[in-house]
């Protein structure tokens, strides 16, 4: 029965899916504009330049990840400075809506695509858009550097306080302990004491030599007689020649040894000459002449500057020793006092050492913040589109046919179920529940019945009996 009435109301289906078709069709062709897109290709630069100046670790400007960075490519300020560099009068919230970024997988290349009505301001704007981007990130770079720099200042001004004032108080323990360097001092310290022990040790064996000295020269002074003769005179010639060769031989055996051939020499003819004495004989006396010992004087001035000596080494002995304690004692004190200066110093040392990488670090964010390298470039900039992108006027065309047709065969079909009127035998059974085949052969009779009345409505009623079947007929009619 609805196939039927679908049937029956074709033209209307068809009527009413040209009329939204039409609809659409005027829809898409006035409001749906023609659109053309133009890209520009960038890279990332993530390899940037490292500065070192302390050199230390060197100082780095903060990297942000891709999806961070691109969130700054819709912002207003960015998007309102592009459409004022491509004299595009346009609102940074439809220009956002025009932006489109593709990343491809596993790359630092990224396509910055813009769709806009006219094909040269689609290009001016993509490349605006770009190169707003592309100053956006070399902003950032900048202003971290920069917020750094003012950071590592402030940071550098207590780090140089901070070493004044151990300096300070290096100074002030150095003044009080009379000490300028305990690893130099100490160093040096070491290096007089061992002088002074080995100066000490050599006097002490000098005085020990001149002690033993004195006592062999005391031990030949008093060996030496005081009266002396220092002339004998001899009326015998041999006598006179004998004394000679004593002479000679004695101060021969003082400057030479008993083995010399010229003692030897000297001891023969000696001995020769008192043999021919002995066996001729001395008839005369020698006439001697005494006198003062002038080797045992010499002796006693010897002894004498001897003793002076040994009185000055030891003296010096004495101060040397003087000097060695003095030496140790001041180095048990440094010891002593070495822990104290040492955490001083490595207080000195660390303040110092941050002073250091602090400047280093504010020299190297100085440089980062002039140099301010962008971190994405341009690797294409966009051309001039030449043919439009798609619009989707065709899809919406034939979306419009697959509604219209739709909302036809709705209305169609609502209309037949709607519609009580029997147009068939077979709409019974969708009518009656029971009964379908008794009242079917009423139903046959109501036709005829129709067919009859219709036809003597034709003809014009002949007689009263016709009437009155007519009559009948209605109130069987209406029975039913």
């Amino acid at each position: 029965r609805l196939l039927r009435g679908l049937w029956a109301r074709r033209l209307l289906i068809a009527l009413v899916a040209t009329l939204v078709t039409a609809l659409v069709a005027a829809a898409a062709y006035t409001l749906v504009e023609r659109k053309w897109e133009a890209v520009t290709t960038l890279i990332l630069r993530q390899d940037v330049e490292e500065l070192s100046v302390g050199g230390g670790k060197p100082y780095r400007v903060p990297e942000y990840r891709l999806e961070t960075l691109l969130d700054t490519l819709k912002l207003p300020s960015s998007l309102e400075a592009a459409a004022a560099a491509a004299g595009v009068d346009a609102s940074p919230l439809t220009l956002a809506g025009a932006v489109d970024v593709a990343i491809a997988r596993n790359s630092n290349v990224l396509n910055l695509k813009l769709t806009w009505t006219e094909p040269g301001a689609s290009a001016r704007l993509a490349n605006a858009v770009a190169e707003a981007f592309v100053e956006r990130t070399r902003r950032i770079r900048v202003d971290e550097a920069a917020e750094d720099l003012v950071r590592y200042r402030v940071q550098l001004e207590d780090a140089r306080s901070r070493v004044e004032l151990a300096d300070a108080a290096v100074l002030a323990f150095q003044h009080e302990h009379e000490v300028s360097d305990f690893d130099e001092e100490t160093k040096a310290r070491l290096i007089d004491l061992s002088r002074l022990e080995a100066e000490h040790r050599t006097v002490l064996a000098e005085v020990e030599g001149l002690e033993t000295a004195r006592a062999e020269l005391e031990a030949a002074m008093l060996a030496q007689p005081e009266i002396v003769t220092s002339s004998t005179l001899y009326r015998n010639p041999l006598r006179k020649r004998l004394e000679e060769y004593q002479w000679q031989l004695k101060e021969a055996r003082s400057r030479y040894t008993a083995s010399n051939p010229k003692v030897v020499k000297l001891e023969r003819e000696v001995a020769a000459l008192r043999l021919v004495l002995s066996e001729a004989g001395d008839e005369s006396a020698p006439e001697r002449t005494d006198g003062p010992n002038e080797l045992r004087n010499d002796m006693k001035l010897r002894l004498h500057e001897l003793n002076d000596t040994i009185r000055k080494e030891e003296g010096r002995a004495s101060g040397l020793a003087a000097s060695v304690q003095e030496i140790r004692e001041k180095l048990a004190y440094l010891s002593a006092r070495e822990k104290e200066y040492a955490a001083l110093k490595a207080n000195q040392d660390a303040a110092r050492q941050l002073e250091s990488s602090l400047a280093a670090k504010a020299e190297e964010a100085r440089v980062a913040a002039a140099s301010g390298e962008a971190a994405f470039a341009v690797l294409e900039p966009a051309m001039t589109p030449i043919d439009p992108a798609p619009s989707g006027r065709k899809l919406m065309l034939a979306v419009g046919g697959v509604l219209g047709l739709g909302a036809g065969v709705a209305l169609a079909l609502g209309l037949a179920i709607f519609d009580r009127r029997i147009r068939h035998e077979d709409d019974v059974s969708s009518l009656l529940d029971d009964g379908v085949v008794g009242a079917f052969g009423s139903l046959r009779r109501l036709a005829i019945g129709r067919e009859q009345r219709s036809r003597r409505q034709r003809a014009g009623p002949e007689n009263g009996h016709d009437r009155a079947g007519l009559h009948q007929y209605r109130g069987d009619e209406r029975g039913r």
